[in-house]
Formats: C-alpha cells, structure tokens, sequence
C-alpha cells in the first residue's frame, strides 16, 4: 500500500540563482517518497527569476510522474506578479495558506478555474 506523503518548503526571500540551488537540493529528497505531496510556501519570496521560475515546472513535472501532487500557499504579492508576468499562474493549484493546501491535498482548485455549468432540465408539459 502507497503512503502519501506531505513535505512543505519554505521558500527564501530572495528565490534566484544560488538559493534556487540548495532549495532545488533540499527538494530532491522530497522527490523519493511515493505519491509525494509538496507545498511551496512563497509567504516570503520578494523577489524570483527565471531559475526559480524553472524550478518549480522541474518539480510539477517530477511530482506529477510520482503521481503526487504540487500546490502552492501563502503566494506572497511579489511572487503572484512574478508567476502571473510568466503565465504561470494558471499551471499551479494556488492556495491562501499552507494549512489548506495540506488539507485539500491533491486536487486542489485552479486560481482561474472554470466553474461546471449548470443546466437546467425542463420538466415535461403536462397534458
């Protein structure tokens, strides 16, 4: 039987260049567990270039081959620009907290999602 297992990472403040590195690092061990659940905690990145950007599409792609799932908490407005300026914002299950993001686990809700239509079924005329 598969355990799932949840990791949250903490993201620094500053998610660029050698930072990307050792956070890449600690995600790896993350990366062999079975059905792995990662949250990324963006509450207080200021600033992301392109090799944080990278990053977290590399782990949506590893985590999503292990059948687990990536959501992101807590984006902090400085993050949310970065991601919706690389149109990004719409890959990712987003959350306001980290809490929920673990409660909700893997099928988290798109920022942008579509809300399921709803029709409705005519009742039969009477005779």
């Amino acid at each position: 039987m598969n355990k799932r297992s949840t990791f949250v990472i903490s993201l620094p403040e500053i998610f660029a260049g050698k930072s990307v590195l050792a956070t890449k690092r600690e995600i790896r061990s993350t990366l062999r567990a079975d059905q792995p659940q990662l949250v990324m905690d963006l509450s207080r990145v200021r600033e992301m270039d392109c090799t944080g950007l990278d990053l977290l599409l590399q782990c949506m792609v590893e985590v999503s081959r292990k059948n687990g799932s990536l959501t992101l908490a807590d984006v902090s407005p400085q993050a949310a620009t970065y991601l919706e300026l690389a149109r990004m914002d719409r890959a990712f299950g987003m959350f306001p907290s980290v809490a929920e993001a673990i409660h909700t686990g893997r099928y988290p809700s798109l920022p942008n999602e579509v809300a399921p239509t709803v029709v409705p079924v005519p009742e039969p005329a009477a005779a």
